[in-house]
């Protein structure tokens, strides 16, 4: 926080004594010149994104993340950030991008607003929007502003996400401040395609940052499979490069992040708000849940709790997976081979010899990938139960988003051969077909599943090798292993497989039932469900699995001469 003595000399101490002190603090910098923008008590998690700003500034890191609730004033705090870096020279040439440009250009125009009529600011840095003052006067009838040069020679210039990055040059300057903001909305979230070219957008942005260029992105969390979750594991995953503050209106325990602009009740708000101007009225967050809630979606959940999970309408028991997760932590594989991870050795499962008893029946599912690079071919082996009451689970899973259709096929045969030439269900999309031929000559096609079904007058017809992803069929697979996973009939210790289960959404589902060719740029969305798209598939198998039969030992009886002429 900031001293009084420090303000006070802001308000009563000369021009260049102030400079001084608002160019390394920049909460001076905003309580000085932006009071108005303060009606209530500055809470603790503003006071941290003024820190944050101020290691920001001096180069500390390139990327700042800001997840905080709507109406948390994250968009305020960064137009007024924009405005430290104009009148200080800090930036050179700033741009704002948002999905919806207008939204940006709205930015822009109340940041020039600021420079052209903020008198401490002008006293203090001249006018810069216009080198003649009078002319200023010229904007007051705009409602929002695609660009502007300041007298410093600062570019702003408004952008949209569906824009390329790419030639954005002013002078000789690349960009060296993105704000992001409301670049993930409920209309994005819900197109994977668009998604898609956000984070493409994204990507770009970056790979054509100047060197001494930074990112602000301002969000919220409204989906688990979107760019703002992408941007996420990303910051994790690099805390040298990034630092990112998340805020909810209200944490699970009922504690309000700012209690002097939210009160819990509508009757709290009633007796708060006796007497206090239109301005500083305190807002009920009861009654801000009921309008937000009020089209039966939970928006409030999503915008003000940042918490998609409890929006997004999970399609699994999360209780049940929550477990799993925490029993998975205790049980490691045993064993990687070629990439796939082992739980449960076959060799040593069925070692001993018994007449009459057999293997246990083993199956993998295959999920092939789109192209390189884009999600991933997966690979889900499991054991079926061969008696009642015990339960069947996943034995080994495997990923890799970098190998061919081809070749996964290759792995696919290695993978089966590890479980006792066990059967194998690749899914025959766009790119399965190329598996599936692979498989073809390499592994026993009586070992690879093929599809049949009734033709007019009731007889199987053979099909094409492969699982297929024909209408009804999709949904129907989902719904079979959720129902046989939530009753707690199969073990899943493989943490990725778990957390893709945890994620899945109705919503997901939805996307799953579509037909599977993808737009361009779609594969570059942050959440796939692979892993889960494969063990559905092996789920299927159960009944078409065959036990291997177990081979008896052949003993021979040690030799014994029958008289005393054998053997010379």
């Amino acid at each position: 926080m900031i001293g009084r003595d420090l303000l006070e000399k802001c308000i009563t101490g000369k021009r260049d004594e102030r400079v001084y002190l608002v160019e390394r603090e920049f909460a001076l910098f905003a309580m000085y010149y932006f009071a108005e923008y303060m009606p209530y008590k500055i809470p603790e998690f503003h006071w941290l994104m003024y820190i944050a700003l101020n290691l920001f500034a001096q180069g500390k890191f390139k990327f700042l993340l800001w997840i905080m609730f709507r109406e948390s004033s994250k968009t305020t705090i960064a137009k007024i950030y924009v405005t430290y870096c104009i009148v200080l020279r800090k930036k050179r040439f700033i741009n704002w991008d948002s999905y919806d440009k207008g939204n940006a250009e709205s930015a822009l125009f109340d940041i020039s607003t600021w420079l052209q009529t903020n008198k401490r600011l002008i006293h203090d840095f001249g006018q810069l929007y216009y080198e003649d003052a009078r002319s200023a006067s010229q904007q007051s009838k705009m409602k929002r502003i695609n660009e502007f040069v300041t007298v410093n020679r600062v570019k702003v210039k408004a952008y949209s996400t569906q824009e390329s990055t790419r030639g954005r040059i002013f002078d000789r300057w690349r960009p060296d401040l993105y704000v992001m903001d409301d670049f993930e909305t409920a209309k994005t979230a819900e197109s994977v395609p668009v998604t898609a070219k956000i984070l493409k957008h994204i990507d770009e942005m970056k790979a054509g940052l100047s060197v001494d260029g930074q990112v602000m992105f301002l969000c919220n969390l409204i989906t688990e499979s979107g760019s703002v979750a992408s941007l996420i594991t990303e910051a994790k995953e690099n805390p040298i490069s990034w630092r990112m503050q998340r805020v909810d209106v209200e944490d699970s325990e009922g504690v309000i992040a700012w209690p002097d602009k939210y009160v819990p009740t509508r009757d709290d708000a009633e007796k708060k708000n006796e007497g206090r101007e239109k301005g500083e009225k305190v807002v009920s967050l009861e009654q801000v849940k009921k309008d937000l809630n009020a089209g039966g979606r939970k928006v409030y959940e999503a915008e003000m709790l940042n918490n998609p999970e409890a929006a997004g309408d999970p399609f699994f028991n999360r209780e049940r997976v929550d477990m799993d997760i925490a029993k998975a932590k205790r049980k490691p594989p045993i064993k990687n081979v070629g990439g796939l991870s082992i739980w449960e050795d076959y060799k040593a499962r069925n070692s001993t010899y018994s007449p009459g008893n057999t293997l246990p029946r083993y199956a993998f599912g295959g999920d092939t990938a789109k192209g390189v690079k884009r999600d991933s071919c997966a690979s889900v082996g499991m054991r079926f139960s061969k008696i009642d009451k015990e339960r069947s689970a996943v034995v080994a899973t495997y990923a890799s988003n970098t190998i061919a259709p081809d070749d996964f096929g290759d792995e696919m045969a290695a993978h089966g051969r590890l479980f006792g030439e066990c059967l194998l269900a690749p899914e025959l999309n766009n790119t399965g077909y190329a598996t599936v031929t692979r498989l073809k000559a390499i592994y026993p096609q009586h070992r690879i599943y093929r599809r049949t079904e009734d033709d007019q007058v009731g007889e199987k017809v053979t099909k094409d090798l492969g699982w297929e992803a024909r209408p009804g069929a999709v949904e129907s697979i989902y719904f079979n292993f959720r129902a046989s996973y939530d009753a707690g009939e199969i073990d899943i210790w493989c943490p990725a497989l778990l957390a893709e289960i945890r994620a899945f959404t109705k919503r997901h589902l939805h996307e799953a039932t579509k037909k599977r060719d993808e737009p361009e740029g779609a594969g570059v969305v942050t959440r796939h469900f692979d892993l889960l798209r494969a063990v559905c598939i092996a789920w299927e198998m159960r009944s078409h699995a065959v036990a291997t039969p177990q081979k008896k030992k052949v003993t021979r009886t040690p030799y014994t001469p029958q008289s005393e002429y054998q053997g010379v």
